[in-house]
């Protein structure tokens, strides 16, 4: 029985490429639509004649400007949000976790899988992100030489250096000290990335968001077929889309706590659209994503509040978006994934192994949090 492709329009929104320290703009969204061509030529011609919309295509930017564009997005809102997917990525945010990524996860890969279990990226990352947000000078600099050193592969002399900054808290000397001490492990990482040529667009969240909305579209459909607004995909991630051209197995992975879907089926390579002006289906991608960064920026605004009935559906699949809870000291989980820094860092200093006993130490340290509340005396007993 032959498949019919089902086609899918991509675009974005607030793209800085890998400059996510450097934008006044906070997120970057990615839309896409499945939608037939003809369907959504129907609904750009009915849209733009019954909202008297000016120009030769429909855009966000110009939508949201006026009472009737904003109107116009609620009536395509009603109309495609079941066929729609949104995902919005906090930039500053995201750049947290990637330092995870690159810096804390290579020395952690025998077990990665056991902390990502017990939420530590999303601990670091919250805390990293928390200082950054504060305007702390030291963050500012460690996000700084991060963020020049992923593009252009140049050390990052404040991650790696002994010396601290005046005033930084304890968790950020806990995790200095981990960069420092676990140096050659991280580099060995860094320079295998940028050996591969990808080094530079490690930061570009555009692949990311890319291959989460194929995973998700690929539950749903047999067969996809892409088209995105024109767009700079590394070598080595088009070669992992040609994987994906004829492929009909459902893969999924669940190493990071919850299901993810890796593979879906490809019609034929990605077409990269010049002109969004003859495809309605990208315009009503842009139009989506558009909206859903206005829609955080202008919380108060009646239109944002009638569109908030749709969220449901169109944020079903990855976004990235910072959590407080995550470290939160009153609860149990931010307070075990303190213990199981400091714990890091003291076998890092002792050159010891930061995977062999490490369950049976988070396993020991959760079960003392849960009767004591308290990791005052966890260290003296020493069980860890």
């Amino acid at each position: 029985m032959e498949i019919k492709p089902q086609p899918i329009y991509c675009d974005e929104s607030g793209m800085t490429g890998p400059q996510l320290l450097d934008s006044d703009q906070e997120y970057f969204s990615y839309a896409s639509i499945a939608i037939d061509a003809g369907v959504a030529q129907e609904c750009v011609e009915r849209i733009t004649k019954d909202y008297r919309v000016q120009g030769k295509e429909l855009k966000a930017k110009n939508l949201l400007g006026y009472n009737r564009g904003r109107q116009a997005i609620s009536d395509i809102l009603e109309c495609h949000h079941e066929n729609l997917l949104v995902s919005v990525y906090h930039k500053k945010y995201s750049l947290a976790c990637k330092l995870f990524e690159y810096i804390f996860e290579p020395p952690l890969a025998q077990a990665s899988g056991l902390f990502y279990g017990v939420g530590f990226h999303k601990f670091i990352a919250a805390l990293l992100f928390t200082h950054l947000r504060a305007s702390a000078r030291y963050a500012d600099v460690i996000f700084s030489d991060f963020q020049t050193m992923m593009r252009e592969n140049a050390l990052a002399p404040s991650l790696f250096s002994a010396i601290d900054f005046p005033s930084m808290g304890p968790a950020l000397e806990l995790i200095k000290a981990f960069c420092r001490l676990n140096r050659e492990s991280i580099l060995e990482e860094l320079n295998a990335v940028h050996a591969s040529g990808i080094g530079k667009w490690v930061l570009d969240l555009t692949e990311t968001a890319l291959f989460c909305h194929l995973g998700t579209w690929g539950m749903k459909f047999d067969q996809l077929d892409v088209y995105c607004d024109k767009i700079n995909l590394t070598s080595r991630f088009h070669g992992l889309l040609n994987t994906m051209i004829g492929r009909r197995e459902r893969l999924y992975n669940s190493f990071f706590g919850e299901s993810q879907p890796i593979a879906f089926n490809l019609a034929r390579d990605i077409s990269l659209v010049e002109d969004s002006a003859h495809h309605p289906g990208i315009q009503l991608a842009d139009v989506a994503a558009g909206t859903i960064i206005y829609m955080l920026q202008n919380p108060a605004d009646r239109h944002v509040e009638q569109w908030r009935r749709y969220l449901p559906q169109l944020l079903r699949t990855q976004s990235v978006l910072p959590n407080t809870e995550d470290i939160n000291v009153s609860s149990l989980a931010a307070r075990r994934n303190f213990a199981i820094l400091c714990e890091l860092v003291e076998r890092s200093r002792r050159r010891e192994s930061l995977s062999d006993g490490m369950e049976g130490y988070i396993y020991r340290v959760t079960r003392h949090l849960e009767e004591h509340g308290s990791l005052e005396t966890f260290h003296r007993l020493k069980i860890g």
